[in-house]
C-alpha cells in the first residue's frame, strides 16, 4: 500500500486536534462545514483543505503556529492584531518589549556560545533563529499595538 503524502499544515492540524486536543474534531468540522469523515481525509492527506476553510479553521482554533506554517519559506511574518478597545495594552506593551529583549539575549548568546565553541549545529541554529523570529514577532505585535495606547482611559496610563 502506498503512502499518502501528508502537508505539513494537515500535518499541524491533525496536532493540535488529536495530539493536543485543544478543539474537538467533531465541533471543528461542524464549523467548517464538513463531516468528521471529511475531516479525517483533510487530516490524512486524502483530501486537501480549501482556502475557505483554512481561513474557517484559523478563527476556530486561533493558533499561530497554523499561520506560520502557511507563511513558511515566503518572507512573510504572522503577527495577530490587538483587539480595538483592549485595556491592558499598556501593561501587554511592556510585557512584550520585555519579552523581545529576552528573546534578542538568547539570540546573541546562542551566536556567542556557538562562537567560542567554533561551530554551529543545526539544532543550536534553529533555536537561534527561532529566538529572533519571536522578537520579530514580538516587535511587529508591539508596533501594532502603539496605536490603541492612546486610547487607554487616563487611569490605565
Amino acid at each position: 500500500m502506498a503512502t499518502t503524502y501528508v502537508a505539513p499544515f494537515a500535518k499541524l492540524v491533525r496536532q493540535i486536534l488529536i495530539n493536543e486536543r485543544r478543539a474537538s474534531a467533531r465541533e471543528v468540522a461542524a464549523s467548517l462545514g464538513l463531516s468528521y469523515g471529511a475531516l479525517y481525509n483533510r487530516l490524512n492527506g486524502r483530501a486537501q483543505f480549501s482556502p475557505d476553510e483554512i481561513t474557517r479553521l484559523l478563527c476556530e482554533l486561533r493558533d499561530i503556529r497554523l499561520v506560520d506554517c502557511l507563511l513558511r519559506q515566503s518572507g512573510f511574518l504572522a503577527v495577530r492584531s490587538p483587539e480595538p478597545g483592549e485595556n491592558h495594552l499598556d501593561r501587554t506593551a511592556s510585557r512584550i518589549g520585555f519579552a523581545c529583549v529576552a528573546e534578542v539575549l538568547s539570540a546573541l548568546q546562542g551566536i556567542t556560545d556557538s562562537a567560542a565553541l567554533h561551530s554551529l549545529e543545526q539544532m543550536q541554529r534553529v533555536e537561534i533563529e527561532d529566538h529572533i523570529h519571536n522578537a520579530q514577532r514580538g516587535l511587529a505585535t508591539l508596533q501594532l499595538a502603539v496605536p490603541y495606547l492612546s486610547t487607554l482611559p487616563e487611569h490605565a496610563a
